[in-house]
């Protein structure tokens, strides 16, 4: 008997994307539709994501919170819309938060929290809703104060269970951030905390974090009567009991906000926010803060164009780099592009990435999850082309250090593995060679779905195949992942 081999020779990676810090663009989707924007993404232990935002089918139509659930391989599994009776073609209804409440074990539920248009005679109400991994309705609380408008912005869970929110009240233009605590039910367990030492304007609570003794980070914006706006960070004990707030003011008359905190390793915190730099409007502010209120450095970051710069979301990884994605702006005449930065403990700058998706309006990162295995998602909204507001969810994965030696599956080396083409780096080439292959065998690539995308033959019988990164249809392969398969005899 003759045996011949016949196998799955290995995985490729091809990242046609952008790369940062040691992370290339993995996969991204975009809305399509109608205008849409991504708010605030998490993630789960599989790689699962869960991203709330808004979704308006046209000009005429009401705005709708959404909340869809993405697979590992970034393949739609269902959105859920239905939280409100109506909605408004204006400044409308959104979900503006998400957050993963454990079950048992690996099992857990979603929280989603935002606003929802309720009628003319309430306005716009803050909502929150549990439901389950695979979008079935468990409960929704609404916040209804006649001639109030309320939003939730920010979700966090304790390791109690129990579940906090922080938004914001608002009526005439006087705004007050505020804080609320419920149980897993969706009862309130304490009245809801209005912060204080804040002046009766313009207020707002955007961010939120618990620790792992239960204290509360409160992040947002607090008005200055007839000196601006600066940003804030508050801490709540346990017992609800307000401790301290700090405040970052980038001078009078300037507009400074927090819009996001994160809990670092060790307990300190990171928020970040905008903060107005002389000369050149406003620029992303990042500063760390200890658990007792002390401020350990604070940066801002300027896009070199004069016009806005700003940071919406951060995350920290478990060896303390930290994550912060927002605006950008790099060019005149383009208002921003989408922004990822990564910084180390003490606050120095590691890579920087920003994109622009051809539009002359604003695209921006508004919300950041950290998955397994060192990824990175990033969630926010673009202009197209056409200026129409899309939403976009970007996942980033590791990429291996660049090196010499190729990949050898059962004797068929691949290199370079991961390939970067036009990245002008090592992991750049004209394509992907496959070299030992067995004289007169072919090579077929597909994606993990199954869909051939390239079938090359060794027709020199030199042992050497080489996939320039084309599919069949002579287009550029897209970023991800892909299996190749081996076969000394024809197919």
């Amino acid at each position: 008997m003759t045996r011949r081999r016949v196998g799955l020779a290995g995985l490729l990676v091809v990242l046609a994307g952008s790369a940062l810090a040691g992370l290339g663009q993995f996969r991204e989707v975009i809305g399509t539709g109608g205008a849409s924007r991504g708010e605030a993404v998490v993630v789960d232990a599989d790689g699962t994501s869960f991203v709330a935002g808004d979704f308006q089918a046209d000009a005429t139509s009401p705005v709708l919170p959404f909340i869809s659930r993405y697979d590992a391989w970034g393949l739609l599994q269902w959105t859920l819309t239905q939280f409100g009776t109506s909605g408004s073609t204006g400044y409308g209804s959104a979900a503006l938060a998400v957050a993963l409440l454990p079950v048992s074990g690996t099992v857990y539920d979603v929280l989603v929290g935002g606003r929802v248009w309720s009628g003319t005679t309430t306005g716009l109400d803050a909502f929150l809703a549990r439901l389950g991994a695979d979008g079935t309705p468990i409960w929704m609380v609404v916040n209804q104060q006649p001639g109030w408008d309320e939003a939730i912005h920010a979700i966090a869970v304790a390791k109690s269970g129990a579940i906090w929110a922080a938004g914001r009240w608002e009526s005439g233009g006087y705004g007050q951030p505020w804080v609320d605590r419920f149980d897993g039910s969706g009862t309130p367990q304490v009245p809801p905390i209005v912060l204080t030492d804040f002046n009766n304007t313009e207020n707002a609570a955007l961010g939120l974090a618990v620790d792992a003794s239960g204290s509360v980070y409160v992040a947002g914006v607090r008005a200055e009567l007839g000196n601006g706006y600066d940003a804030f960070l508050t801490k709540i004990t346990p017992g609800s009991v307000q401790q301290w707030t700090i405040t970052f003011d980038g001078g009078v008359g300037s507009t400074d906000f927090a819009t996001s905190v994160a809990v670092a390793p060790g307990g300190d915190l990171v928020v970040v926010g905008g903060a107005f730099g002389p000369g050149t409007r406003t620029d992303s502010l990042i500063a760390r803060v200890s658990a007792g209120g002390s401020v350990l450095w604070a940066r801002t970051l300027d896009g070199g164009e004069k016009d806005d710069d700003w940071a919406t979301a951060c995350a920290i990884a478990s060896d303390g780099t930290i994550y912060v994605t927002g605006g950008v702006d790099r060019a005149t005449g383009v208002f921003s592009d989408i922004w990822l930065a990564t910084l180390d403990t003490g606050g120095n700058v590691l890579s920087e990435l920003d994109r622009n998706y051809g539009g002359n309006y604003v695209d921006r990162g508004l919300g950041l999850a950290l998955g397994p295995a060192g990824r990175v998602w990033v969630v926010g909204e673009i202009t197209d082309a056409s200026n129409v507001r899309r939403m976009i969810l970007t996942e980033y994965m590791p990429v291996s250090a660049p090196s010499t030696a190729p990949v050898v599956v059962e004797g068929v080396a691949a290199m370079p593995n991961p390939f970067r083409p036009r990245s002008g780096g090592p992991q750049d080439a004209a394509g992907i060679t496959f070299r030992t292959v067995p004289a007169g065998a072919a090579v077929r690539v597909y994606t993990l779905r199954g869909t051939l995308v390239a079938d090359l033959v060794d027709t020199d019988a030199d042992g050497i195949i080489v996939w320039n990164g084309k599919d069949l249809n002579g287009d550029d392969a897209v970023s991800g992942i892909y299996a190749y398969v081996v076969k000394a005899t024809t197919w």
